[in-house]
């Protein structure tokens, strides 16, 4: 089955013969198979979830009854299924439209915008119902909300999992007897309770966006520690062809390399790479499945103090650097008071942050002999206020 189209209807009364007629019309100039699934609507979230259980569609689309989402947009939807894991009719973005009474359109667009700038959701509709899941992405996330405020839970924590997430323009007609526009305070009140509970998820490492927003964090220190982390090891990696990011992340530092090869152990934040076109892989530091010798240079940026202190991550890190190659770690030096006072700082101001998962700690002298012993030479350091250590190191033999 190719396509589950899931119709909400706003009471159980609804005649939704009509929708139903022009959707296989529609979808009858398709070369695709689809179902057509009837939902109730007073219970949002509940309801979706029951559909979802339901559909064996590959991707699945959500849609009201009442004609606010005008069904000849599905095709649309359909068209730009490969786009992202979740596409989104949006109202708000160029070439939408929101049909509605001016105070219900002020109140959806001040939510909307205070919603996605909180969370951090480069979207501009976040509360459409609809939209194109790829089916997937049901697999590793469950909302727990029962009503509208679903909408919100879903599109976080896709993010959080690495999903992409798009927006098509659609034309959206006020429908003044759906439930979403008859109990718009409710609905608004909801929305704001789901927020605080995601806010607390989003600004977690469990968010495979995490570094990637850090670059640009409203926090000042994180986001000067993020882009001066990136100019430093730039500067040290040079041009090579070939580059090896142990342990990338959702760092910036991948999308400087085209040329690199992106390894980490998290699947999802390698998933929220693939729009980057870099070479991905899902393996540990540890235990490096490439050939002896064949990186020019190799990064590995923060992942050290977050694993038990093993020769054999180092051996591994060595063993894939060709002789002469360029070995870039990056990892707080705990013998600064400086960094210990951040530390301190971070973790009150970010309290899912990384600083709970610094398991060994390290500091410049012990490092340089460390990699002296293993057949390195320290050719340059940099630290980011005299706290965060970023070394380079030469393999001489």
């Amino acid at each position: 089955m190719d396509i589950s189209i899931v119709v909400f209807a706003f009471d159980k009364t609804s005649d939704t013969s009509f929708l139903t007629d022009k959707i296989k019309e529609i979808f009858s100039s398709l070369n695709c198979t689809y179902e057509i699934i009837p939902a109730g609507c007073a219970a949002y979230g509940s309801a979706l979830k029951e559909a979802v259980k339901q559909a064996r569609g590959k991707y699945i689309i959500t849609m009201d009854a009442d004609f606010s989402h005008n069904p000849y947009i599905l095709k649309r939807l359909f068209f730009h299924r490969e786009d992202a894991h979740i596409v989104i009719a949006s109202r708000y973005i160029k070439g939408g439209v929101a049909d509605m009474p001016f105070l219900r359109r002020c109140l959806s667009v001040g939510l909307n915008r205070l919603l996605s700038f909180a969370l951090s959701l480069p979207l501009a509709d976040i509360s459409s119902g609809f939209r194109l899941y790829d089916a997937r992405i049901f697999r590793e996330i469950e909302s727990s909300e029962k009503d509208f405020s679903a909408l919100v839970e879903i599109l976080v924590r896709a993010y959080m999992h690495g999903f992409s997430v798009a927006e098509i323009p659609f034309h959206y007609r006020y429908y003044p007897e759906s439930p979403a526009n008859r109990n718009v305070m409710q609905i608004g009140f909801n929305f704001l309770r789901t927020f605080f509970k995601m806010w607390r998820a989003r600004n977690t490492i469990a968010s495979a966006d995490y570094d990637d927003r850090a670059f640009n964090s409203r926090i000042p220190l994180q986001r000067f520690w993020q882009r001066r982390k990136y100019k430093i090891i730039c500067s040290f990696a040079g041009y090579p062809s070939r580059i090896l990011d142990a342990g990338c992340g959702t760092s910036k530092v991948l999308g400087a390399f085209p040329q690199a090869v992106g390894m980490d152990i998290d699947f999802k934040k390698l998933r929220y790479n693939l729009s980057l076109g870099n070479a991905l892989l899902n393996a540990d530091v540890r235990n490096l499945c490439f050939k002896d010798g064949v990186f020019d240079v190799v990064i590995c940026a923060e992942v050290i103090e977050h694993i038990q202190h093993q020769t054999q991550t180092f051996t591994e890190l060595k063993r894939v650097l060709k002789k002469g190659g360029v070995l870039i770690l990056a990892t707080p030096d705990y013998s600064r008071a400086s960094w210990l006072i951040i530390e301190w700082l971070y973790k009150r101001v970010v309290p899912g942050g990384y600083a709970d998962e610094h398991i060994s700690h390290y500091n410049r002298r012990d490092l340089t002999e460390m990699m002296r012993g293993l057949g390195f030479k320290l050719e340059a350091y940099q630290y980011i206020w005299s706290a965060d250590l970023i070394c380079k190191f030469v393999k001489v033999s």
